[in-house]
């Protein structure tokens, strides 16, 4: 659904607005480099390997006591419908399809950093909707990996499991509305 987006800048304004993001239209400035396709299949399932390259000079922000700040918004767009209402659905849910979703993203710094707040975001749980992995580590002393990974596996699910689909959901959007903190 986002080949297009990325080729031609297409929207279709009939799905989640979330469709039409990529991985580099952040909330902040950034400067796209390059987009490339690296391959790309005409036959379902239709995957495509894209590679962005793109810089931004205030995605991480140096703190007063010689930490630093990671705005994570916008960089794990999976596709969600924020604030769903859980407590007062009587209908059953229905995902635009069966899918799988990854970011993962290292990020090197010129010095070793640690990661405060991971504990506030990571997260692993399988459900009736799908499963999700959050994972933020450090992968090396100077590098930080974000992970996340949405898989939606039901067609659909039964207003009497919509907590399944609830916290899956809530849990991307506190990841993506989260600052990172690094020592």
């Amino acid at each position: 659904m986002t080949r297009a987006y990325y080729k031609y800048q297409y929207v279709d304004s009939t799905v989640n607005p979330t469709y039409h993001k990529r991985i580099c239209d952040l909330p902040y400035t950034t400067k796209v480099d390059s987009v490339i396709f690296d391959s790309q299949q005409e036959e379902f399932p239709f995957t495509s390997n894209i590679r962005v390259k793109y810089s931004t000079n205030n995605f991480v922000k140096p703190l007063a006591d010689g930490g630093y700040e990671i705005n994570l918004a916008g960089l794990c767009n999976h596709i969600i419908y924020e604030n769903l209402d859980t407590a007062n659905r009587h209908l059953d849910y229905y995902p635009d399809f069966v899918s799988q979703d990854a970011f993962k993203y290292f990020l090197k710094f010129d010095k070793p950093v640690t990661v405060v707040n991971a504990g506030d975001f990571n997260k692993e749980e399988k459900n009736n909707f799908g499963a999700l992995k959050i994972k933020i580590v450090n992968a090396q002393p100077d590098v930080i990996m974000i992970e996340s990974k949405l898989v939606v596996s039901s067609e659909k699910v039964e207003a009497k499991n919509i907590g399944d689909v609830g916290r899956l959901f809530s849990a991307i959007e506190k990841l993506n509305k989260g600052k990172l903190i690094l020592k």
